[in-house]
């Protein structure tokens, strides 16, 4: 059985990951960043997909620094209201309709725009999770 516990923190502007030991030691870290979009100054939106790739970066590290056996559970924490919406029939982050780059039209609103908490707050009413 492993004796690590890896901690995923995705935040706004990195994804950060930490092996832990028993008593509480930080054995391994790394981090992977992860780009802000700014369409206005009320705006904050990420490319959804990159919290997944950077995610996955930060954890190849460490588990490549600690060996794969020694991890015996795993934390995530993610952004507060942060969401992307899916596509059912793809799998995939849904595609937005307007943006003027090909990173926005793949962006997400985060948990720092005013956009996020009007979206958060409408999907219930319309019989969304």
């Amino acid at each position: 059985m492993g004796d690590l516990v890896l901690a995923v923190d995705c935040s706004t502007t990195a994804s950060k990951a930490i092996a832990w030991d028993r008593e509480g030691h930080a054995v391994a870290d790394a981090r992977a960043p992860l780009e802000e979009i700014r369409p206005t100054p009320s705006e904050s939106e990420q490319v959804a997909e990159g919290w997944w790739d950077a995610t996955a970066q930060a954890l190849r590290e460490v588990v490549e620094a600690v060996g794969a056996d020694r991890v015996a559970g795993l934390c995530i924490t993610h952004q507060r209201e942060s969401y992307a919406p899916v596509d059912p029939e793809t799998g995939r982050c849904a595609t937005r309709s307007s943006g003027t780059t090909a990173a926005r039209a793949r962006s997400s609103p985060s948990w720092a725009s005013a956009s996020a908490t009007t979206s958060c707050t409408a999907a219930p009413a319309a019989g969304r999770r």
